[in-house]
This record gives C-alpha cells, structure tokens and sequence, in this order.
C-alpha cells in the first residue's frame, strides 16, 4: 500500500492508508493513482481533496456507495484520471487511444480541474 503523508492540518481528516483505501473502495476509483504523490494529490484547494472530504462525510453517514450528487461531480474527473494514468490509455474494449485522443482527454480533465479549483 501507498504511504500517505498529509499533514492534518491541510485536511479536516487525517489521511493514512486506510481512510484512503476506504475512500477508493467506496468510490469505485483511485483518488491518488499509483505514482502520484498522496501529499500532492489530496492537497487542500484541490478537486481531489474535496472528494475526499466529501467521500468520507458521506461514508460517515452511512451510505453505503456514492449519492447521485457525489457522482456528478467527481465520476468524471476520476475517470478520466483513471485512463490517463494508463501508460497506454485504452476503451473499456482494449482499443489504444491515439494521441490526438489522449490530448483532448487531458485538456478536458485540465478544464474540470481548472473550473472546480476555481470555486473552491
């Protein structure tokens, strides 16, 4: 498993590797793909942050999976780290992605990124 250092003061939860795992098991996705450093990743101000935040209010409340609300605003922006992180992105049926695809994926993450930073 990853190590996670955030301090608790840039989060309202202390992250470590198990509010983490619990986190990406109940979303369905990674919040900090492998490579990626957590401390970077989960930084406050950032859309992965909120998620987190987020994911773990909603875990503490008792839902079992992700409400509508949280999906409409981060299933995207997850998914499409998710195939960007593929060191040879791909569809769901194994054909590769080409570059100029790859490009219009990651300008679109940059976007959503961009806009939902923005308003934190």
């Amino acid at each position: 498993m990853r190590d996670v250092e955030v301090s608790a003061a840039t989060t309202e939860h202390p992250v470590d590797d198990d509010r983490l795992a619990t986190v990406e098991r109940w979303a369905g996705e990674l919040i900090v793909p492998p490579g990626e450093d957590p401390a970077v990743q989960l930084a406050d101000g950032t859309l992965w942050h909120t998620a987190f935040e987020e994911a773990l209010a909603e875990i503490e409340a008792g839902r079992p999976a992700p409400s509508p609300e949280w999906r409409r605003a981060y299933a995207l922006p997850l998914g499409l780290q998710r195939v960007l992180s593929d060191p040879k992105p791909h569809l769901a049926g194994g054909l590769e992605l080409r570059p100029h695809q790859v490009d219009a994926l990651a300008a679109l993450l940059a976007a959503l990124l961009g806009d939902a930073e923005r308003l934190l």
